[in-house]
């Protein structure tokens, strides 16, 4: 007569895979909330490239219709211009999450957005381009953690 063999796990190879996996397990879960935090940081970084793009659109599409030397607001989103020479003017809006620009900060204002005019090599408006260095900053306080910017070159003759 033959003997059957039977092959099984031992309780304490079961227990060591068990170990394993929810040591694998618990790893892979730690790595949730920093990939939420990057998902979070990136996305606002988009809102506010977006913001920034938009601002740059608005001043340069305006430049032309911007052309009499005295103060006057861009086109769309209505941003004043100072009257040139510029004079290293600056204005400060604020925007909430659906990227509608405000003057005034209030509790749904997520991002900080600065448009700082260049002062003009030449005090005399001769047709050279005027310049703005527009931020944005988020979130909009004293000290803020992150922000994005560019230099924007138009023509105010």
């Amino acid at each position: 007569m033959k003997k059957a063999s039977c092959s099984a796990l031992t309780l304490v190879e079961v227990t060591l895979a068990l170990g394993v996996a929810s040591f694998c397990l618990l790893s892979i879960m730690g790595l949730f909330p920093v990939a939420l935090a990057t998902q979070q940081r990136s996305s606002a970084q988009t809102r506010a490239v977006s913001i920034l793009s938009g601002v740059t659109s608005d001043l340069r599409s305006s430049a032309p219709a911007l052309t009499s030397g005295q103060a006057a607001n861009t086109g769309i989103l209505a941003l004043p211009v100072p009257a040139r020479p510029f004079a290293g003017t600056q204005v400060v809006r604020y925007s909430d999450d659906s990227g509608k620009l405000t003057e005034a900060r209030d509790q749904n204002s997520l991002f900080e957005v600065r448009v700082a005019f260049l002062p003009d090599a030449s005090p005399v408006p001769t047709g050279l381009p005027g310049a703005a260095r527009v931020s944005v900053s988020w979130p909009p306080s004293q000290t803020p953690l992150h922000s994005v910017e560019s230099l924007v070159v138009f023509r105010r003759d």
